[in-house]
């Protein structure tokens, strides 16, 4: 058995003889039906069951592996090149062992004796494969004269030819050995590691970390598990997107490239298109792993395989900076840590171009707006607001004070903090210039026309936190003086004296009367900040319904038949000290976590036994009841905090039932103010003691009220619009031009209502 059959091998004498050489790794065997064992050749001439081959198998391949290596070389005779050659040994032997045989570049351009013998080579089950003596009577060589003197003459005449033209570089000869790679005669071997982990041989956490350790350290940061693409984020730039990756990965078989994201985004785009059914892509990860980034390489590569003469894709990266500038925010790990749950739905015509996207914005870290933890930057856009003006002088026109020192910026003195956690409300100047930029996108996607209203909006929040408070008579709250509230009242033009007096005063009904109250000094504090929260909210919903709007002319016009969602959600988090806000975040990725589980192992083994397949049970962590302690309705940690909420109590009242609940694994009281929850990650601390107020969000009727009246039309939307079950504001806009219009598809009715349901889907991860 030669076991290396190939091109290289095969030397033309002067005389036209053709003689098979380099039997280094040839190996005899016993009788016809002789095995051997070992996965040794060059990858792209080795046949599948050498590539699977291991020692001590029980499988083994015979001389009929050299069949195969005849085949692969008739092309590479044909074609000029060998398949596969491209590719790294991995992924090569990959394809061998999993796609169907190759076939000639252009197979019309040849006989069909030689097609139907390379067929005969390719036969992928050994069994079926014919033997040597077999393949010799094969048409395409039993036709062949029997004298060899008029072949080797024209062998000759190609010889000179080929002296004429001169020699091709020969490229450097790959040999692969168990799971040994080498590229040199004079190289040593080199350990192959694989770029999908589900191939590995020993599934077992030391030999996947082994893997990926070893990966990472050669410079591959990208590595496939089955379906799942795993990224190692390097923390450095790579030059490994841009045009010439698009292109590389523009419909291709994820076994043609490297593992890549967007070899994520072609997969998904060929599977919308073939079988007409959504796709789902899920970034998940802890806080500053790269989501947010990738999640920006998957849009673009989408819009780049259907890109249009609308350059849609263009205007859908402006789209998506307007609502992170929005929804993003710094943290002490992350400097543009993602807020919230952002999806979005990229939408494709019958042709498959983009035409548009829809997006869907859950679970806001609101509590950021008003929070009194220094360690947290508020909202980005507050920033690039409040430095954009002060730098064109405008602070005066908004109401503002100048020097950077409002309540809900939370700027310490200069020097005083860390400068990576707070790059972004440490720099003024590029403040300015991501303004600027955020105006442009704006401009871009048509919504100038409500920059005014949104700055009024911006400004009305910051003055909010500038509104004091001070202890009146009987410990009923008092303004320490008007000005502040007046200047909210005249930026969102709302009746001055009911809007002082709301924010001090509320009804309660009793016996079917409504009677006065008035609030203590910490409550009117509580109640500012709520209402600056909710309007926040708020008008991020309205951006987003905006944004959605914009995006419906083009998604009638060129329809969406064809659609591609991403969802992009914080990570999880853990910092010195956490509270309310991680805790939202890491039970979301709790309840992440534990669907991966049901989807990757409980399903799986679920089906196949239903199917009656043989299956070794799959040993993995199980987070469900640490869910069920969490959200179940009775006991579940949230409905303690809801209830602790709605009866306004304190965090005491919370510690008090974890502390009678003994049956509790997963939650479990450490002092009178903290508690552990032991998540899928590890065992985290909690500090409960503002859980309970800054999980209030209740505005009183009259306030409400009171920015109804308000002749802003899109703050009286925000305040008079349903909200959806989410808790998210739904935008109806009537159009009469755009309704007069008709068109195939009959959607214009709904468009806004339908941009406002929040949609569940399973997500293919």
């Amino acid at each position: 058995m030669h076991r290396d059959i190939r091109g290289n091998n095969i030397l033309l004498t002067k005389e036209g003889d053709v003689k098979l050489v380099d039997f280094g790794l040839s190996k005899m065997y016993q009788g016809e039906m002789g095995k051997r064992y070992t996965c040794v050749g060059s990858p792209s001439w080795m046949a599948p069951e050498v590539a699977i081959s291991k020692e001590n198998s029980s499988e083994g391949y015979g001389c009929r592996a050299d069949v195969w290596a005849i085949g692969i070389t008739a092309i590479e005779l044909a074609d000029g090149k060998p398949p596969f050659q491209d590719m790294h040994p991995t992924r090569a032997l990959f394809q061998i062992v999993r796609n169907p045989p190759p076939n000639l570049y252009r197979p019309s351009n040849w006989s069909q004796n030689f097609n139907d013998f390379i067929a005969e080579c390719l036969e992928k089950n050994p069994e079926n494969r014919p033997f040597m003596a077999e393949i010799a009577e094969h048409p395409f060589l039993a036709d062949l004269p029997e004298e060899d003197f008029l072949l080797a003459k024209e062998i000759k005449i190609l010889m000179m030819d080929a002296g004429v033209k001169g020699k091709y570089e020969r490229r450097p000869e790959v040999i692969v050995r168990k799971s040994f790679l080498k590229t040199h005669q004079t190289d040593p071997l080199e350990p192959m590691f694989m770029e999908d982990l589900a191939a590995l041989e020993v599934l077992t956490e030391d030999a996947i970390l082994d893997e990926l350790h070893e990966r990472l350290r050669q410079g591959y940061f990208h590595s496939f598990i089955g379906d799942i693409l795993l990224i190692l984020n390097p923390n450095e730039k790579q030059d490994i997107y841009g045009s010439d990756y698009h292109t590389k990965y523009q419909f291709k078989s994820r076994s043609d490239n490297a593992p890549h994201i967007y070899s994520v985004a072609d997969s998904a785009y060929q599977d919308v298109l073939h079988h007409e059914e959504a796709q789902h892509i899920l970034l998940a990860g802890e806080s500053n792993s790269g989501k947010t980034t990738n999640m920006m390489h998957l849009v673009q590569h989408l819009m780049y395989l259907g890109k249009s003469l609308q350059d849609i894709g263009a205007r859908l990266m402006r789209a998506i900076k307007v609502i992170h500038a929005f929804s993003n925010a710094a943290t002490p790990l992350n400097t543009n840590s993602t807020r919230c749950v952002l999806q979005i739905e990229t939408t494709y015509g019958s042709s498959g171009k983009a035409s548009g996207a829809i997006f869907w914005l859950y679970q806001l870290e609101k509590w950021r707006v008003s929070t009194r933890d220094r360690n947290q930057s508020n909202f980005h856009v507050m920033y690039y607001f409040y430095d954009g003006l002060d730098a064109t002088s405008k602070l005066k026109q908004y109401h503002l004070p100048p020097g950077r020192r409002m309540r809900y910026l939370r700027i310490s003195e200069k020097g005083t903090e860390r400068k990576r956690s707070f790059k972004v409300r440490n720099d003024p100047r590029g403040n300015v210039a991501k303004f600027e930029e955020l105006k442009e996108n704006l401009q871009v996607l048509e919504m100038e026309e409500y920059c005014e209203t949104i700055w009024r909006i911006l400004a009305a929040i910051l003055a909010l936190g500038e509104i004091r408070f001070v202890e009146g008579k009987d410990g009923e709250a008092d303004m320490d003086n008007n000005d502040a509230a007046n200047r909210v009242a005249q930026l969102l033009n709302l009746d001055e004296k009911k809007f002082n007096w709301a924010l001090l005063n509320y009804c309660v009904v009793v016996k079917g009367n409504a009677v006065r109250r008035k609030h203590s000094c910490e409550e009117a504090k509580e109640a500012r900040d709520v209402l600056a929260n909710t309007i926040y909210q708020r008008l991020v919903d309205w951006i987003v319904n905006t944004v959605n709007f914009k995006f419906t002319v083009t998604r009638s016009l060129f329809g969406d038949k064809y659609a591609i969602n991403i969802m992009d959600l914080f990570g999880f988090e853990c910092f010195a000290v956490n509270r309310l806000e991680q805790l939202v975040v890491n039970t979301m990725n709790e309840q992440m976590q534990c669907y991966y589980n049901q989807r990757v192992f409980a399903w799986e083994m679920q089906e196949q036994e239903e199917e009656d397949i043989p299956i070794q049970r799959l040993h993995f962590y199980d987070n469900k009841d640490a869910i069920d302690q969490l959200m179940s309705k009775d006991k579940g940690l949230f409905s303690t905090i809801d209830e602790a909420s709605k009866n306004m109590l304190d965090y005491q009242y919370i510690m008090t039932k974890i502390q009678r609940r003994a049956d509790n694994l997963y939650v479990k009281p450490v002092s009178s103010h903290e508690f552990t929850i032991a998540h899928y990650t590890g065992k985290l601390l909690y500090d409960a003691s503002e859980i309970a107020e800054k999980n209030r969000e209740f505005v009183p009727p009259e306030m409400i009220e009171t920015f109804r009246q308000s002749t802003i039309e899109t703050m009286k939307e925000m305040f008079t619009n349903k909200l959806t079950k989410s808790g998210n504001l739904t935008t109806v806009v009537d159009h009469p031009k755009i309704a007069e219009k008709k068109t195939s598809k009959g959607k214009w009715g709904a468009l806004m209502q339908e941009t406002s349901k929040p949609r569940v889907r399973s997500l293919n991860v």
